[in-house]
């Protein structure tokens, strides 16, 4: 979906997608992974507390982007963000 030579079909609702993220360690990754494969029940506890405002309102945040600036479009995209962006961060 990153390439200039995707449809245009998706416009208008993808940017409304918002997809929540964790990063974990590789061993606890591995553990889930052979816990899925077994067909064990998994059951996770996210605590979500460190992304809403703290209490001085504000929202802290990281971008995560590469460093290959000529990728295409959606780097364009990225990198137009992280100029227009940065003064206010």
């Amino acid at each position: 979906m990153d390439s200039p030579e995707e449809s245009t079909d998706a416009d208008g609702y993808i940017e409304k997608i918002v997809i929540p993220s964790a990063l974990i360690d590789k061993s606890f990754g591995d553990s889930l992974k052979e816990s899925l494969n077994n067909k064990d029940e998994v059951l996770l506890r996210i605590d979500w507390r460190e992304s809403v405002p703290h209490p001085d309102n504000r929202v802290e945040y990281e971008f995560w982007t590469n460093s290959n600036d000529e990728c295409g479009a959606r780097c364009d995209e990225q990198m137009n963000f992280v100029k227009n962006f940065k003064g206010h961060a």
